[in-house]
């Protein structure tokens, strides 16, 4: 399914209840207008054009005539003598308005056409413009002007109005405009507040949007900061965060068969997506259920490590404590364990994360990592700003990329799935993150 698709449906699902809305309005407002409004009849009367006699040029009299005779309804003699039979307060001007005459050549019959407020009047008038137009053509010899005349042509009036039918508003067709003019102002504006915004606002976007496993949604500040003395994990204000984390262990639990992936990878699709807070939350909860967990931060921004101190302020904060060396190669690793018991363990490159790394080295890293542990978690750059990025999900069992919710941008994360795809990504999901970030 194609990226305009996926956006256009995800828009429709969106906003179907605002189209509705204003389709349903546009049709009432339309519908109250045509109540409201004053009606307007139109009566029409039918006249025959006939030339008598059998010679040709009177057969083709008639024919020729009659588109003069359907303009000399609006010429002022015939105005003027309709007018005077009415005997209704009109001006000339305005019933030169509201008549027309239109000849029908297969029929060979001449309509006059008068509209009027009153449906009364607007038969009358038609009416009497006929008897006008009869009298006006019979004083007179159109067909004159050569040397030899030909015979004079005659009206018959063969269909007097009857009765007027209303012409306007017409109240079901100004219903069909007045729903279509809301339809489509509404469509207009669900799609220019959708391409200004052009963020992941909910799960079903960002199902639709990545068509990869999500694996929900997660919420709430850290909730690591109450490791060691005072409340627990999932009390007081961190309850609604830790049951989002929990849930997200549960499902990743589906996405591994029987038990939690081994080797996680998670970072963000683009900056400031709150990757390092999934990451470290994640990491204590799988601790507080009582597996050893190792959480390795590899960003650039060292914010899983901030999330782990409860005063912010990281490794050399009270809340943990130096815990021996790893090396790899010529990568030193310093570890940090926390006071608390169920905590993750943390690993930090000492002097910044490597610049570069192949596959061969990414494995051996990740198995560094991981002996002696249940679970390790890497905690990444965006690949856009960090290439080792894509490097170790080579090497990780599953990659959860973290989209932020109002925040990451649609092609953001289309481009970063994209590169996974080509980096050839063992196992890709994804984790909406619904709060803001405070770390």
């Amino acid at each position: 399914m194609d990226t305009w698709r996926i956006g256009f449906l995800a828009t429709a699902r969106r906003w179907w209840a605002v189209v509705a809305l204003a389709t349903g309005v546009g049709a009432l407002l339309a519908y109250q207008y045509g109540s409201s409004a004053s009606p307007t009849y139109e009566a029409e009367a039918r006249l025959f054009v006939t030339a008598p006699g059998t010679e040709l040029g009177a057969l083709q009299t008639g024919p020729q005539l009659a588109p003069t005779y359907a303009e000399l309804v609006r010429s002022t003699p015939v105005l003027q003598g309709a007018l005077d039979a009415l005997n209704r307060p009109l001006t000339l001007e305005e019933l030169r308005e509201n008549v027309r005459g239109e000849w029908d050549q297969e029929s060979r019959l001449l309509t006059v056409r008068a509209r009027s407020s009153d449906p009364a009047i607007a038969v009358q008038a038609a009416n009497e413009l006929a008897k006008a137009l009869d009298r006006v053509a019979s004083m007179q010899s159109p067909a004159s002007g050569s040397e030899e005349s030909t015979p004079r042509t005659e009206l018959t009036i063969v269909d007097p109005a009857s009765d007027a039918d209303r012409v306007r508003p017409q109240s079901l067709l100004l219903m069909e405009f007045g729903a279509l003019a809301g339809f489509f102002f509404a469509v207009a504006l669900a799609v220019l507040v959708d391409s200004r915004r052009g963020f992941v606002r909910d799960e079903e976007d960002l199902t639709q949007l990545t068509e990869r496993t999500v694996l929900g949604s997660v919420n709430g500040g850290p909730l690591s900061r109450p490791l060691g003395p005072g409340p627990g994990l999932g009390e007081g204000a961190a309850r609604e965060g830790a049951d989002s984390y929990r849930r997200l262990v549960e499902r990743l639990v589906t996405v591994g068969g029987e038990e939690v992936p081994r080797r996680l990878l998670v970072f963000g699709a683009q900056r400031d997506s709150g990757s390092g807070t999934v990451a470290a939350n994640l990491a204590t909860v799988l601790a507080e259920g009582g597996m050893r967990v190792v959480l390795a931060d590899l960003a650039e921004k060292v914010e899983a490590a901030r999330v782990l101190a409860p005063d912010g302020r990281g490794p050399g904060s009270t809340g943990v404590k130096r815990h021996g060396e790893l090396h790899y190669d010529r990568i030193v690793f310093d570890r940090f364990a926390p006071t608390s018991k169920r905590a993750p363990l943390l690993v930090l490159p000492r002097g910044g994360p490597p610049t570069s790394l192949d596959v061969g080295d990414a494995h051996g890293l990740v198995d560094l990592l991981i002996a002696g542990a249940d679970v390790v978690v890497l905690h990444a750059g965006p690949p856009s700003h960090s290439p080792r990025s894509l490097t170790l999900t080579r090497a990780a069992d599953l990659t959860i990329l973290v989209v932020r919710r109002g925040h990451t941008r649609r092609d953001s994360i289309t481009s970063v799935l994209e590169s996974l795809d080509f980096a050839r990504a063992t196992e890709v999901a994804t984790v909406l993150q619904t709060s803001r970030i405070r770390v």
